[in-house]
């Protein structure tokens, strides 16, 4: 995916994100105790923390809840 120019998207973040992606699945090989930790003591909470710092909705709460519950609950 190529974004335009003029985009204030901040690609350093998007690169951050991937990191702790395979930081991940790092973590599911068989690698050293020590390093197995710090990788699930902190990738998710990172991962998490960006992805909804930078989420932006134009929909109240409640219909977001809505449409989620649709989306999950109906087949």
């Amino acid at each position: 995916c190529h974004q335009k120019a003029d985009s204030k998207r901040d690609a350093t973040i998007d690169g951050v994100r991937g990191i702790l992606i395979i930081a991940m699945l790092i973590g599911h090989f068989p690698i050293n105790t020590g390093l197995r930790n710090i990788i699930y003591s902190c990738h998710m909470i990172a991962f998490v923390f960006l992805s909804g710092y930078f989420y932006k909705s134009s929909r109240k709460c409640t219909d977001s809840l809505r449409r989620m519950a649709k989306s999950f609950l109906v087949p």
